[in-house]
């Protein structure tokens, strides 16, 4: 075996490890032949993805991603736009298993259809919660008992989140360099969660006080709420998988009641409920219009805005103002 050549812990060659071994290979021989303008080969090793880390959700496999940067090769057991909570697998789930070193699930009962899947595991890869670190008196607890999970819509909170996974990673990874460089990635990662963070509360204080109702297709504001000074009421909440009758009912009295600037709607659910319930109340008092669509439950699809974490957070502060000032 060429020396400098990756052994890690006795695990099988993987298809990572070859081609690991293929750029190092590959380096050797133009070294010989041609210039490499500078490149070394630890260089060209670390454009290989070193880890593979299978995710719950989209919006964990960014913060990966951000972490974790050309190191690490990122897959998620959802796709965009899917509802974390309602999310069921298909027969073919476990395949995202292979070759994988780190498996990673938010936790707070997000994920309960991909739960049997991840505690199988893969290989032995190790499981890691990325909501544990979260001190308990920072969750928000739902009339039923269980906390809330959607803790993104916090910025505040993310900095235990990005904490917990860098250590994940650490542990998975004892190249100093690699280290080295998710350090250097969280830091600048936690740099621009502030920064969206400050954007968010200046975006949000323009909403006038009479105004700041946010009425939502699915109970997945509450944290966004709690931070910027928002109240918040919903069609669905999480004890139910689907809209019933009486939640619509339920939701149209509220619309009457409380009379929204707005209601919006969820990319992750269909518009139908929401706009019965609005119709309903419609009919015993003034029409309640839609907003916009919000990001409440998964991220937005493909390079968009939306399709980012941190650019989610700012889609959803810039279309509540555009409906709500």
């Amino acid at each position: 075996m060429p020396s400098g050549f990756p052994v890690r812990d006795g695990r099988r060659l993987t298809r990572r490890t070859l081609a690991i071994g293929s750029a190092l290979g590959a380096a050797s021989l133009l070294s010989a032949c041609v210039s490499l303008g500078g490149s070394t080969t630890r260089e060209l090793a670390a454009a290989v993805p070193w880890l593979t880390v299978v995710t719950s959700t989209p919006v964990l496999a960014d913060i990966v991603r951000a972490i974790g940067g050309s190191r690490v090769d990122v897959r998620t057991m959802m796709p965009a736009l899917a509802d974390p909570h309602r999310f069921v697998p298909g027969p073919q789930a476990g395949d995202i298993f292979v070759d994988a070193d780190l498996l990673v699930q938010h936790g707070l009962g997000l994920e309960p259809g991909l739960q049997s899947l991840l505690d199988a595991g893969a290989n032995g890869a190790p499981l890691v919660v990325a909501t544990e670190a979260i001190p308990p008196d920072q969750l928000i607890t739902r009339p039923a008992g269980a906390s809330d999970p959607y803790v993104w819509h916090d910025p505040t909170l993310m900095p235990w989140v990005v904490s917990r996974l860098l250590r994940a990673l650490k542990d998975a990874d004892q190249d100093l360099v690699h280290r080295t460089a998710y350090d250097t990635n969280s830091v600048t990662f936690l740099n621009q969660i502030a920064h969206a963070d400050a954007y968010l509360d200046r975006r949000l204080t323009l909403v006038p006080g009479h105004r700041r109702l946010l009425a939502t297709a699915d109970d997945t504001f509450a944290y966004l709420g709690r931070r910027y000074g928002l109240e918040t009421i919903a069609l669905l909440t999480d004890d139910v998988a689907f809209p019933t009758e009486r939640d619509i009912e339920r939701f149209a009295s509220l619309l009457l009641d409380r009379q929204p600037v707005a209601a919006f709607i969820d990319a992750s659910l269909s518009p139908t409920a929401m706009q019965a319930a609005i119709l309903r109340a419609a009919a015993s008092g003034p029409l309640v219009p839609i907003g916009g669509v919000l990001y409440g439950a998964g991220l937005g699809q493909g390079d968009t805005v939306q399709g980012r974490y941190l650019g989610l957070l700012r889609r959803n502060a810039d279309r509540i103002v555009a409906a709500l000032r």
